[in-house]
């Protein structure tokens, strides 16, 4: 138990480090000598349950029990209060939220418990039959999954609370998923702790296209970078109000190379290139420009052949957008 309070003090602060905001304490319900509570219940509104914006977690006895017992056994904790955090903390209701159908508040939840087990460096529990790892990673591959159907945009994802079809995950995910790029390629834990913050400071929304830009503005400027570039590639919808804005605040945007740092893995590599999905029209050119190799679709190529060195990979995706990089031969 001792082990458990000391990973939820821990959890608070980071959560803390994240928003500069605390829980409001709902004094004698769900904050006693000003500490926040997690109850364990025979009924509750799902697994656990939590206030939004205030103290008081709830967690369905079986999860609680389960939590303990794994923590005792196995020394990995479960993500359900590492979740409902993310309802405490949550102070972006007028900011981030869409009007209707909106994925973001638990959205919020779903990627900030990964990231406050991996900022706390422990071992998450298997969830729904997943070791967590494994869980960890479908969710991450979301995005990669939504840009390999060329049908698939914001507007009939994340615009109507929809995830990828048939993936087995929700819209929440998928917000989640986009998250995991944006630290992973634009700060690190540096832009999980500077992402809120920004969004704090933005206007208060009247509409789902002032939420979405409120999220662009925010992670660009998390980022210290104009990412409206990265978020039309992922078919998201800012509008010209917020390109403008961010064009004038952090100069205009361009496709990055940051862009294209997933998509093609490992890097370096030694023999074979993976590519996240179904890329055509491939070419490798050497450091000086010759065309070296030209490939037509597939996922992933055989360079084994090529001299070690620097070489430049040009491709197009199924959409017809150009991709580029950068790899290493080893």
């Amino acid at each position: 138990m001792n082990s458990w309070v000391t990973a939820t003090d821990d959890t608070y602060t980071f959560y803390y480090s994240c928003t500069e905001q605390y829980p409001i304490c709902y004094t004698n319900v769900t904050c006693f000598d000003s500490k926040s509570t997690i109850a364990r219940v025979d009924a509750t509104c799902g697994a656990g349950c939590a206030y939004l914006g205030w103290t008081g977690i709830e967690l369905l006895n079986t999860y609680f029990d389960n939590t303990y017992t794994k923590i005792l056994n196995d020394n990995q904790y479960d993500q359900a209060f590492f979740h409902e955090f993310g309802r405490n903390f949550w102070f972006y209701d007028n900011k981030l939220k869409y009007t209707s159908n909106d994925p973001i508040v638990t959205g919020y939840a779903v990627f900030m418990r990964f990231m406050a087990i991996e900022s706390l460096g422990l071992n998450g529990a298997p969830f729904n039959g997943l070791d967590f790892n494994t869980f960890k990673n479908q969710v991450w591959h979301l995005r990669v999954t939504y840009m390999a159907d060329s049908t698939l945009n914001w507007t009939n994802t994340l615009g109507i609370g929809q995830g990828v079809p048939s993936s087995g995950w929700g819209a929440t995910d998928l917000f989640a998923s986009f998250c995991f790029y944006l630290k992973e390629n634009y700060g690190g834990m540096n832009w999980v702790q500077n992402v809120w913050k920004k969004a704090a400071l933005r206007p208060a929304v009247n509409t789902t296209q002032d939420a979405v830009d409120n999220f662009i503005i925010a992670s660009s400027q998390a980022a210290n970078v104009n990412l409206v570039s990265l978020f039309k590639y992922w078919k998201w919808t800012p509008s010209a109000s917020a390109i403008d804005y961010l064009n004038l605040t952090l100069g205009v945007s361009e496709i990055s190379t940051n862009i294209t740092k997933t998509i093609m893995y490992p890097n370096p590599v030694k023999d074979k290139l993976n590519f996240e999905y179904e890329l055509k029209d491939i070419k490798i050119y050497s450091q000086e420009g010759k065309l070296i190799k030209n490939y037509n679709s597939t996922d992933s190529i055989d360079i084994s052949n090529l001299s070690n060195g620097i070489y430049y990979v040009v491709a197009l995706t199924m959409n017809n957008e150009q991709i580029q990089n950068k790899i290493i031969k080893e």
